[in-house]
C-alpha cells in the first residue's frame, strides 16, 4: 500500500512539474518570482490601459460628433436626369432635300461655319437630268425649224415678188390699154351721137359704139381690180408669213420656258443651301444615300448666344425640380473624379410631360428621343450654365478651374438637381420607426 500511495503522488506530481518547465519556457524568472512572491499579494491587477481609455474616448466623441451632425447637419436631396447642352437663345433648323436623288457631295464639314443660301452639299436627280436633256433637244430642234421657215419664207417671198411684179405689169398694160380705148370710143361716141342727131347714122350704129365704150371701161375697171388683188394677195400672204413664224417662235419660246423651269428645278432640287446662319451641328445622310422629298440633310444651329443643358427628368422626380433650384453637371467627356461637376441653375422647367413630338422638335434624333424617355415621359428642365471666365471652357467648376477644353452643343450630360437639404437623422427616424414598430 505504501508502494502505491508513493506511485500515485509520483504520478501526480509529473503534471505539475511539466507546468512549471513550460511557464519557465514563456515567462521570464524574474517575473515569475514576483507573482509568487507574497509582497506582491496588496497590489491591485491593472484591467485597462491607458491607451484603452484614450481609444474609447476616441470612439465616444466620434459617436457624439456623428449624433450632433446627424442633427444638426445638411444634406442635399437630389433629383437625378439626362440632357443634353444645347444653344440658347438660338434654334436647330433643318436643311432639307426639296426632291429625290441621291446624295453626291458634303460641302461643309460638322463644326463649320455656314451663310444663309450658301450651298452645302450636292444631289444627283439622274431622272430630272434626263427630262433636261430631252428638252434641251426640242429646243434645238424647234430653233431649227424656226430657222428653215424664215429661210423658206423668205424664199417664197422673193419669189412671190418676181410673180406679183409681172402680173403687176401685164395688168397696168391692160389699164393703159383700156384707158386708151375708152378715150378713143368716148371721142367716137360723142361723134356718133351728133351724126344720130343729123340722121346720118341709125340707132344700131350709136349703140354699138356706146356699148364698146362701156365694155372699154369695164375692162379698165377689171384690170385696176386685179391690181388692187395683187396687193391684197402680197398683204395676205405676208400675213400668213408671219404667223407661220410667230407660231413657230412661239413653240420655241415655249420649249424654252420648259427648258428653263426644268433647270431651276434641277438647281433647286440638287443643290442643298444653308436654311440659316450658324454651325452645323449634325449630317443626317451620307454620300451615296438615296434621298426622299422632305428628308432633313443636316442641322444648323442658328442665333446662338451661349449654351444651356436641356435637362430631362423622370417621370415620378420631375415635378420636384423648381426654377432656381441649383444644378451639378457632368458632360459625359469629362472626368467626374478628377474635374468634379459643372455648376447651374435652373431657369425653367415644363409644366406636364414631353411628348415624343415635342422632344423630336427640339432634338431632331430619334435615339435620343427614345433615351431620354425609356423610363416614361419626362419633364423637361432648361438650365442655366454659371459663367466663370477664370476657366478654359468658361464655366464654373465644382472641382477648381476644370478641364481644359471647349464645350460646344451636342454634349450628352448627366445632371443632379438639389431640390432640398435635410437633417441625416431624417434618414434613420423611418427606419427606427419601422423596426421598432412604432410607425403611423
Amino acid at each position: 500500500m505504501a508502494t502505491e500511495t508513493s506511485a500515485s503522488q509520483t504520478s501526480a506530481a509529473a503534471p505539475q512539474t511539466a507546468v512549471e518547465n513550460q511557464a519557465a519556457r514563456l515567462f521570464r524568472k524574474s517575473a515569475l518570482d514576483r507573482l509568487s512572491s507574497p509582497e506582491q499579494l496588496d497590489q491591485l491587477i491593472r484591467l485597462t490601459r491607458p491607451r484603452d481609455w484614450i481609444a474609447m474616448l476616441a470612439v465616444l466623441s466620434l459617436i457624439g460628433l456623428a449624433l450632433a451632425w446627424s442633427i444638426l447637419g445638411r444634406v442635399p436631396e437630389r433629383v437625378k436626369g439626362s440632357g443634353i447642352l444645347i444653344t440658347s437663345g438660338g434654334r436647330v433648323v433643318d436643311a432639307v432635300a426639296i426632291g429625290e436623288g441621291t446624295l453626291s457631295e458634303i460641302l461643309v464639314p460638322v463644326g463649320g461655319r455656314v451663310s444663309q443660301g450658301e450651298q452645302v452639299a450636292r444631289v444627283i436627280h439622274p431622272a430630272l437630268r434626263q427630262q433636261l436633256e430631252n428638252i434641251r433637244a426640242v429646243v434645238s430642234e424647234r430653233a431649227g425649224q424656226l430657222e428653215t421657215l424664215r429661210g423658206q419664207i423668205a424664199e417664197g417671198a422673193r419669189a412671190s415678188k418676181d410673180t406679183l411684179a409681172a402680173r403687176a405689169r401685164v395688168l397696168d398694160l391692160r389699164v393703159k390699154d383700156a384707158q386708151e380705148r375708152v378715150a378713143v370710143l368716148a371721142k367716137q361716141a360723142e361723134q356718133d351721137s351728133s351724126l344720130f342727131d343729123r340722121r346720118l347714122i341709125t340707132w344700131q350704129q350709136l349703140n354699138e359704139t356706146r356699148l364698146a365704150l362701156a365694155q372699154a371701161r369695164q375692162s379698165e375697171l377689171e384690170a385696176r381690180s386685179q391690181m388692187s388683188q395683187l396687193e391684197t394677195e402680197d398683204i395676205s400672204q405676208r400675213n400668213a408669213n408671219q404667223r407661220d413664224i410667230r407660231g413657230a417662235e412661239e413653240r420655241l419660246a415655249d420649249a424654252r420656258r420648259q427648258l428653263a423651269e426644268i433647270e431651276i428645278q434641277l438647281r433647286q432640287q440638287e443643290t442643298i443651301l444653308s436654311p440659316a446662319d450658324g454651325r452645323v451641328t449634325e449630317w443626317k445622310a451620307i454620300p451615296g444615300t438615296r434621298i426622299a422629298p422632305g428628308q432633313p440633310l443636316l442641322s444648323v444651329e442658328s442665333g446662338a448666344t451661349g449654351l444651356e443643358l436641356l435637362l430631362y427628368l423622370p417621370p415620378n422626380q420631375g415635378k420636384r425640380v423648381k426654377p432656381g433650384m441649383d444644378v451639378q453637371i457632368a458632360p459625359s467627356t469629362v472626368r467626374r473624379e478628377e474635374f468634379g461637376m459643372m455648376e447651374g441653375r435652373v431657369s425653367d422647367v415644363s409644366d406636364f410631360p414631353s411628348t415624343a413630338q415635342a422632344m423630336q422638335a427640339v432634338l431632331r434624333n430619334d435615339q435620343l428621343v427614345q433615351s431620354f424617355s425609356e423610363k416614361g415621359a419626362p419633364y423637361a428642365a432648361r438650365i442655366s450654365l454659371t459663367r466663370d471666365p477664370r476657366t478654359a471652357s468658361g464655366f464654373a467648376w465644382s472641382g477648381g478651374s476644370g478641364p481644359e477644353q471647349q464645350f460646344t452643343s451636342g454634349s450628352l450630360a448627366e445632371a443632379e438637381v438639389t431640390v432640398a437639404w435635410r437633417r441625416p437623422i431624417s434618414y434613420v427616424i423611418p427606419w427606427l420607426r419601422k423596426i421598432t414598430g412604432l410607425a403611423g
